[in-house]
């Protein structure tokens, strides 16, 4: 009887860290030196939907490297994952998901090979890069929304480290607040 070695494909909803109150305050907290405190009209839960990857980098000479990366569904914004904890619900996330995972693959091979290019340098010769999908994940921030001028605009913070976001993820979470 032959053995079937196939990956099962993990989906998986990450656990917060963070509650509403801790969000809260870290969100009110000013963003840089330049700005003021904020007072948080609203806070709420989102889930940040992401292909995850493996990859197997084969050099030139003959050694190989693996590395995991995420791959937003909402814009393809990525990330490479070291250590994520695995602390999660394993109920079927509910994803929405505006890239394909083809579009997903192509962002993280040129992600992978910009990274190889910047960290070892022109001179490493790559033969081949291997990417499989190896499942899916919703991740969860919380977003805070706040008076700004005459305007309602809004912060994001990691509910699973405390991280606040920056302007780079900002176009991500409001294409993915108006699906």
């Amino acid at each position: 009887m032959q053995k079937n070695h196939q990956r099962k494909i993990i989906d998986m909803k990450i656990q917060t860290e963070i509650n509403a109150a801790a969000a809260a305050v870290l969100l009110k907290k000013p963003f840089n030196i330049f700005s003021s405190k904020k007072e948080i009209l609203k806070t709420e839960l989102v889930y940040l939907s992401y292909y995850l990857f493996e990859s197997e980098i084969i050099f030139g000479n003959g050694k190989s490297e693996t590395r995991k990366i995420c791959v937003d569904t909402v814009s393809g914004d990525h990330a490479f994952l070291k250590n994520i904890d695995i602390k999660s619900h394993f109920e079927k996330p509910d994803i929405h998901a505006s890239i394909s995972p083809d579009k997903a693959i192509d962002i993280a091979r040129m992600t992978i090979k910009s990274n190889l290019m910047f960290e070892k340098g022109k001179g490493k010769k790559i033969d081949s890069i291997k990417i499989k999908q190896v499942g899916m994940m919703e991740y969860p921030y919380w977003i805070g929304y706040y008076k700004k001028k005459n305007k309602i605009d809004f912060e994001a913070v990691d509910a699973v480290n405390g991280n606040l976001q920056g302007a780079k993820m900002k176009p991500t979470f409001i294409k993915l607040i108006m699906q």
